[in-house]
């Protein structure tokens, strides 16, 4: 584990503040917090994109060593990479505690640049015909698939007893924000799917699904959950998406309010810290969809009861399919 200068100032000023804030550590100080307390670390991961080879990866806290969880792949969204992506940190946490291990990249913060467009990783679903391609998004959903082959290797190599606790047999779960929802729907293509283990996925907000071949959502190929809201200008690209998907199960939250940012909750959108149900939906997605929930996780996401998806705020659209 390494930090770089300026970013480790940041980072640690930052994390400072957020446990006054979040109460990291006090499950009951955030009612969307899951039974789990939390730890994070940064990691360096040389198959990343040179604009930022660093890795954020947050986990339960157990002292039972033979527990395990599923691994979940968040992307963030355009300038949510480097010192930004501490802007996550609530939704981060709030994820782990609900039993899984998150691992999110810095790299990318506008687009990618290396030369090799983030091949091999990238060889499953190839380099599409995104819009706009001057902001080198085609390559991004390889940063995560590049987290996914790495967190294997360190679970190889036995170096480090968090990567033990991966629970492999389970699946792996792929989700981001913004360009990294785009990138995510990319990923959820039947040959990443296939070669990386990616059981289902879940979208925030994803942007600019058209490309001249069509509309990305054509490709997905395990169940998706996407969420947007009326705040958000480009809900339409979240709609498009859900409207060309041909799986199921599938669900599609339009909630009223929230801003694009309602994964972030940066403080220039006016809007509250980030909507902590975000978290609890996006986790009840993979503990249904990976760990195979059919209760309470269940009856978040399926039901009709006033707590549920579609039920527990106003809508402007909201639906689940089974």
């Amino acid at each position: 584990m390494a930090f770089r200068g300026f970013f480790k100032s940041s980072l640690v000023a930052f994390l400072s503040f957020s446990l006054l804030l979040l109460g990291c550590g006090t499950v009951s100080a955030q009612p969307s917090m899951g039974p789990y307390e939390t730890t994070q670390a940064m990691y360096d991961v040389e198959a990343l994109d040179e604009t930022n080879r660093t890795a954020w990866v947050w986990s339960p806290v157990v002292s039972n060593t033979d527990e395990s969880f599923p691994l979940i792949i968040y992307l963030h969204g355009f300038l949510g990479g480097n010192t930004a992506i501490l802007g996550y940190s609530a939704l981060f946490q709030q994820l782990a505690s609900y039993g899984f291990i998150v691992a999110a990249p810095l790299s990318c913060i506008v687009g990618c640049t290396d030369a090799s467009e983030g091949a091999p990783w990238t060889d499953c679903q190839g380099i599409l015909p995104l819009r706009p391609p001057a902001h080198g998004w085609g390559p991004y959903y390889g940063e995560g698939i590049k987290l996914i082959d790495w967190a294997r290797n360190m679970t190889n190599l036995d170096t480090d007893p968090l990567f033990q606790r991966i629970d492999w047999e389970k699946g792996v779960g792929f989700t981001g924000h913004s360009m990294g929802g785009q990138a995510t729907t990319v990923a959820a293509s039947a040959e990443c799917t296939q070669q990386w283990n990616i059981k289902a996925v879940a979208l925030h907000h994803p942007a600019e699904p058209e490309t001249r071949d069509g509309n990305i959502g054509v490709n997905i190929s395990v169940p998706a959950i996407a969420f947007t809201s009326s705040g958000d200008s480009i809900w339409p690209d979240t709609k498009a998406i859900m409207d060309a998907n041909p799986m199921t199960p599938a669900a599609y939250r339009d909630e009223v309010g929230w801003s694009h940012e309602e994964p972030n909750g940066r403080p220039d959108t006016g809007m509250e810290w980030e909507n902590p149900r975000l978290a609890t939906f996006t986790a009840a997605w993979f503990q249904v969809m990976l760990n195979g929930d059919q209760g309470f996780y269940h009856d978040l996401i399926f039901s009709d009861k006033p707590t549920s998806l579609c039920q527990y705020a106003d809508m402007v659209e909201c639906y689940v399919e089974s």
